[in-house]
């Protein structure tokens, strides 16, 4: 991962990153051809140059970006927010769960379904449905998450990754899908998605 933030004001995270990177570089294929894709940053870094994304970071831990544009390119992008997890002391393992799960956004994506939206409809010639067109934006998103977590399981940071959601609903709230989510932690669900593709607008 590429590191764009200041290392010595936020040695702790500087230290964190390269563990994940020493654990993952021998571990996982798909790290070891990707990871130069990969751009890692903090909230404070990219609040400026990402300010459409302020309603997700500012209520979250930690989100990814697969196609946003940096020096002229697209990359793939996660921001951690380190103000929010300060607030809710996460702990150095349950920032490698959080930072895990967002590597599992952009490395182990599932098959999203296509969605009937109204467009898809018309053009399919088929009629357009609102309950079967939230019924597969709910499906995307629950396993979104899923084998989002799924990656950070199979690292060996599953309970790390329950104790940072527990403390995230006790700032924000439950979390959308908390107990599908938590039943498929505890399962150790091995969910095999794919590599989330840079697309550029």
């Amino acid at each position: 991962m590429i590191k764009i933030f200041n290392e010595g004001d936020n040695p702790e995270l500087s230290e964190i990153i390269d563990d994940i990177h020493e654990l993952l570089i021998l571990q996982c294929q798909r790290y070891i051809e990707f990871h130069n894709t990969i751009h890692i940053t903090t909230w404070n870094e990219a609040h400026n140059r990402m300010a459409n994304y302020s309603n997700t970071a500012e209520v979250s831990f930690g989100f990814g970006i697969s196609n946003h544009y940096y020096a002229g390119n697209p990359h793939r992008f996660i921001i951690i927010n380190w103000d929010t997890c300060s607030d809710a002391e996460i702990e150095p393992n349950e920032y490698k769960a959080i930072i895990m799960h967002e590597l599992g956004h952009l490395l182990n994506s599932p098959d999203f379904l296509v969605e009937p939206d109204i467009m898809y409809c018309m053009k399919n010639h088929v009629l357009y449905n609102k309950d079967s067109h939230q019924q597969v934006r709910i499906s995307n998103a629950l396993n979104n998450e899923l084998y989002a977590d799924s990656y950070a399981v199979l690292f060996g940071y599953g309970d790390s990754l329950l104790t940072s959601i527990e403390k995230y609903n006790d700032i924000y709230g439950v979390i959308d899908y908390y107990n599908e989510r938590v039943a498929s932690i505890n399962n150790n669900a091995q969910l095999v998605g794919s590599v989330k593709p840079i697309v550029p607008f």
